[in-house]
């Protein structure tokens, strides 16, 4: 079997294309976008807004790399920020428009988070904090109760201790108590010369995914909540925001609590789509991307991303049908044909 078979076959069980990786190790496959386009205005400005404890809107469509911009931009600052990362999406209307139960719902995330930090062995914690321990391979749920994804910041155990302390305190819990709960262990973390950053990744699901009109709640979470957040927590804020929330008439009562949009570039160019693979393919095998997929490949592959608007994220299904379907031919590298099955494939699907 030839090198490039192998490095296919390697390329399909690892899943190097996989569209939807674990979020414990999303920061590790993206490749900055101030490189990939020559600018200093996405994770340089990112950066200088986090050590600024900033808030700051993340923009862009479902897919276009907001999660992992996020993620890389958190990692690169683990020794100076501690990412407090708030779910929203799965989250009912009441949690995310109320902001006491918005904080209360922030208390019980990092509580919960906090305990699996404590539930780890001393070795895997030194792995952790070493950077030597890896998700690949695992599921989600082996790679939580590993501690695999849990911000650096939760392993040192001093400030665990006292953030856990903090979220864990019994208050009378009227709705002033947990904003002042919420405010006690952002100060608490604060208190190790840390910058304390709410992440918010997941908010554009709500336009992404929902079915009827959505300002109900997206006009009292970037008003009310947010206004709260900015008023009462000495905290950083990074929220993902889907593009078309700028046309809502509901979005700008909201916009005046965030100082800074960043808003997610577009691939360049064909040799951006072909440092994307790259940097799927770069851990797994030792051949050049260009040896694993032709480059008339690469090109269909940078068409399909224009196609679906600029999503990454279905781009990326695309190069991994790609690959099983070169796999299931038995072929040498990805070629053009398939990507074109591929297409074909995501085009048939319904919706």
């Amino acid at each position: 079997m030839t090198a490039s078979r192998e490095a296919l076959l390697e390329l399909q069980r690892q899943n190097a294309f996989d569209p939807v990786p674990l979020r414990a190790g999303l920061h590790s496959t993206h490749i900055p976008f101030d490189r990939l386009t020559g600018s200093t205005n996405t994770e340089a400005e990112l950066t200088r807004c986090m050590r600024g404890a900033e808030r700051v809107a993340i923009a862009g469509r479902s897919g276009v790399g907001k999660t992992s911009l996020i993620g890389y931009v958190c990692a690169e600052l683990a020794d100076e920020v501690a990412p407090l990362r708030v779910p929203v999406d799965a989250e009912d209307d009441d949690t995310v428009t109320d902001p006491a139960a918005f904080c209360r719902h922030l208390i019980r995330t990092l509580a919960r988070h906090l305990a699996d930090a404590r539930a780890i062995d001393d070795k895997t914690r030194t792995e952790l904090l070493a950077g030597t321990a890896d998700a690949v391979g695992l599921t989600k749920r082996q790679a939580r109760q590993a501690g695999l994804g849990l911000p650096k910041w939760m392993l040192q155990a001093d400030v665990a201790r006292d953030a856990e302390t903090a979220a864990t305190a019994t208050f009378e819990r009227s709705a002033a108590d947990h904003i002042a709960q919420a405010r006690d262990v952002i100060e608490a973390v604060a208190a190790h010369d840390l910058i304390p950053m709410i992440v918010i990744d997941d908010s554009d699901a709500w336009l992404a995914t929902a079915v009827g009109d959505r300002s109900s709640v997206i006009a009292p979470f970037f008003s009310r909540v947010m206004r709260v957040l900015a008023e009462e927590l000495r905290a950083g804020i990074v929220v993902a925001v889907h593009d078309r929330y700028f046309d809502l008439p509901e979005f700008p009562r909201g916009r005046g609590f965030l100082e800074q949009v960043i808003h997610v570039p577009g691939l360049p160019d064909v040799d951006a789509v072909a440092a994307i693979l790259a940097g799927r393919t770069l851990d797994i095998v030792d051949l050049p991307v260009d040896q694993i997929v032709a480059t008339d490949a690469i090109k269909a592959l940078h068409d399909g991303y224009q196609l679906v608007e600029g999503n990454i994220r279905t781009m990326l299904l695309l190069a991994h049908t790609a690959l099983q379907t070169a796999c299931e031919d038995d072929a040498e590298h990805i070629t053009h044909r398939h990507v074109e099955i591929a297409m074909t494939r995501f085009r048939d699907v319904p919706g």
